[in-house]
């Protein structure tokens, strides 16, 4: 019983999600998520230079956000194409769930 009531927990959040996704701009979830690649980053960044070197070492910082922004740019880039044929579909065929 409780397995069911988290299940539908899950379902209505997950559907939450998907419809403030559905009316969001895209370029919006694009800067979001370069801004929260940079911030997750960072925070993983100093973490790993405390605990391997006992200081943040800038070297490690600056690379890592360059690989932040490129990857958190491609995989942006991808959602909003997929998003965009995501919309375009529901517009096509309106009984889908999206």
């Amino acid at each position: 019983m409780l397995g069911d009531k988290s299940c539908q927990i899950g379902k209505f959040m997950i559907d939450n999600l998907l419809k403030k996704l559905k009316s969001m701009k895209l370029w919006n979830l694009l800067w979001i998520s370069l801004i929260l690649s940079e911030v997750f980053t960072a925070i993983m960044d100093i973490l790993m230079g405390l605990l391997s070197c006992g200081r943040i070492d800038i070297d490690l910082m600056i690379i890592g956000a360059i690989d932040a922004f490129v990857v958190a740019l491609f995989v942006s880039i991808i959602l909003i194409l997929f998003f965009r044929e995501i919309r375009k579909n529901a517009r096509q065929f309106p009984l889908t769930r999206f």
